[in-house]
């Protein structure tokens, strides 16, 4: 709603829609030496790095240097996932430390949510991610913007370092 507004808003736009980010397995889900995960996802997301995003982003910003009418982009990277594919092939490519998954099943945040606000917020994101039928719609993207390059295990192998 808020992006159909801004688009109605006679203000010339560009929204960028993404899916997953690679970062996000070492940035919000990476504890000690497990990957977190909740619940389990019955479809798969397009997986891309922040620095493919970004390429992405400066380009728009390149091709449409007078900022003029609107631009949307479904942002998609190479290989779709899961996320517990996404952890075992981060876990997998990753060469520094020791790495395992642990899995939470969604009834222990749907209990705990009434009791914290973050709970809830994490209940409704993961609940979303677990069920969105993501399919892939970033064909016009690449074409205008370049398609990612980088691969997930690319990206793991590179994390090692």
């Amino acid at each position: 709603q808020a992006c159909r507004m801004l688009l109605d808003a006679n203000i010339p736009a560009t929204i960028f829609y993404p899916s997953n980010f690679f970062e996000n397995l070492t940035q919000l889900q990476l504890k000690g030496n497990r990957i977190l995960l909740a619940g389990d996802q019955t479809t798969k997301s397009w997986w891309i790095s922040a620095g493919d995003y970004g390429r992405q982003v400066a380009e728009s910003f390149r091709i449409n240097s007078n900022h003029t009418g609107n631009r949307e982009y479904s942002i998609q990277g190479p290989e779709p996932f899961s996320m517990e594919e996404a952890a075992d092939e981060f876990i997998r490519h990753y060469s520094g430390k020791q790495l395992k998954t642990a899995k939470a099943p969604m009834w222990i945040f749907k209990l705990l949510k009434p009791f914290s606000a973050d709970l809830d917020f994490r209940y409704h994101i993961l609940t979303a991610i677990n069920n969105y039928d993501e399919t892939f719609q970033s064909e016009d993207t690449w074409k205008a913007l370049g398609k990612p390059e980088t691969t997930l295990a690319e990206w793991a192998e590179k994390q090692s370092l």
